[in-house]
């Protein structure tokens, strides 16, 4: 079943004595608001739950979500949504359609989930945008997207750093500021035959770099 689950001081390794489980009776709600605003079980546990379990036990601390099969998938859903209310999150077996868009979604493979289950959270028909809205790959991808770019980002600062600074002047304002050699070459003050040599030489430099951190050269 789905908890919630409200420490003061939350550890990965263990849970504290202070600690407070909260777990709510959603039926086959998977934590969603639906399309329609008559079942709203992630407002619920975004606002109501926290509060009411704060005021009884006296505790106002970290929260942290942990769920099985359909709560595996909410808890990943709310995680996903508000990444800044959680301090961690645990999805055990998480039932989630192996597909990006609704579109992808093959209905007869789901198992236990028919399309009147989807149509209940998503509408009738079922809305694209807001499945996508609440599916935890969906939600998923642009975050994934924008740390894939940020750790290239990241290599190529690093490579860039590991080449003297002569070449990796001329490098930087040839393929990012995208100056031409002769423009290089009278910002710096020096021959064009250097600017060419220059970025040459740093050019191979900067793909073996990067060979080297693992990323694409």
């Amino acid at each position: 079943m789905p908890g919630v689950i409200i420490p003061p001081r939350y550890v990965l390794s263990r849970l504290t004595a202070q600690s407070v489980v909260a777990v709510p009776k959603s039926g086959r709600s998977f934590w969603i608001d639906d399309i329609r605003g008559e079942q709203r079980w992630e407002t619920f546990i975004l606002e109501e739950l926290p509060t009411s379990v704060a005021e009884h036990a006296a505790l106002d601390g970290p929260v942290a979500l942990i769920g099985v099969s359909m709560g595996g998938l909410g808890v990943l859903r709310l995680a996903l949504k508000h990444p800044h209310r959680y301090v961690a999150v645990a999805a055990l077996e998480p039932g989630i359609e192996s597909a990006m868009t609704w579109d992808e979604v093959d209905i007869d493979s789901t198992g236990v989930r028919d399309g009147a289950l989807f149509e209940r959270f998503h509408g009738s028909p079922v809305d694209p945008h807001h499945f996508a809205l609440n599916h935890p790959p969906a939600l998923i991808a642009p975050q994934a997207e924008a740390i894939l770019r940020r750790e290239a980002l990241t290599r190529l600062d690093a490579a860039l750093a590991s080449i003297e600074v002569g070449r990796r002047t001329v490098l930087v304002l040839h393929e990012i500021e995208e100056m031409t050699a002769p423009e290089i070459a009278q910002v710096l003050g020096i021959p064009l035959n250097t600017v060419y040599s220059r970025l040459r030489v740093a050019r191979v430099e900067l793909e073996e770099a990067l060979s080297q951190l693992g990323g694409e050269p």
